[in-house]
């Protein structure tokens, strides 16, 4: 969504034939006025301005099953590290043939 507005400031018109032909100046942005814009809903007839920043309060209930994060998390990871950790500490074969990290 998107709107423009325009408005003319009288602060800063002048004749440039008055002032040796100067068309443009560079002004400062907090020295510029702009109007108070707001949206609000034009469905509702009372409008109500408020504090820009709210603070809200949540309470929740978090319900987790712990028996199925345990049987298809927890024991499938921990099965799997131990299964790593095996191949790496044991021990060669006959041929002398180790697990080699680059």
């Amino acid at each position: 969504m998107a709107q423009y507005l325009r408005w003319q400031d009288p602060r800063l018109a002048w004749d440039p034939a008055k002032y040796n032909n100067i068309s443009k100046i560079y002004v400062p942005v907090s020295s510029l006025w702009m109007p108070p814009i707001f949206f609000y809903n034009s469905i509702q007839t009372d409008l109500e301005l408020s504090d820009p920043a709210a603070l809200f309060d949540y309470i929740f209930t978090l319900r987790r099953k712990t028996t199925y994060y345990t049987t298809v998390i927890v024991i499938p990871v921990f099965l799997s590290m131990v299964i790593d950790v095996a191949g790496v500490f044991s021990p060669g074969t006959s041929k002398g043939e180790n697990v080699i990290f680059n």
